[in-house]
């Protein structure tokens, strides 16, 4: 009698995924073996899908980087205008102030 692990490590990823979306039990199944070079393509393709997974995610992270160093200028910036712009505003304000009369 074999032992169920040796059993699903033959099966097609296909049906193991059929399986398991449409909730059915791994017995129930029908046994389909697969040979050690369609194994080893299957193998070889997920490590091929892996690496540029991870080269795609390499560059998200440098664009993230990129644009966090981007909005870090254009804060600083924002804050150099803020800074220059409140003086200015006061002195509009009291010209406002003295300009118009108190009117009591």
């Amino acid at each position: 009698m074999e032992s169920t692990t040796s059993k699903i490590s033959c099966y097609p990823i296909e049906v193991i995924e059929h399986s398991v979306i449409h909730g059915m039990p791994f017995d129930s199944l029908v046994w389909v073996p697969f040979q050690a070079d369609e194994i080893s393509h299957v193998i070889a393709e997920l490590e091929k899908s892996i690496a540029r997974y991870k080269e795609e995610y390499a560059g998200l992270i440098s664009q993230a980087q990129a644009i966090k160093a981007d909005l870090a200028a254009v804060e600083a910036k924002v804050r150099v205008i803020a800074d220059r712009i409140k003086p200015c505003h006061s002195r509009r304000r009291q010209a406002n102030d003295e300009a118009q009369p108190d009117n009591f």
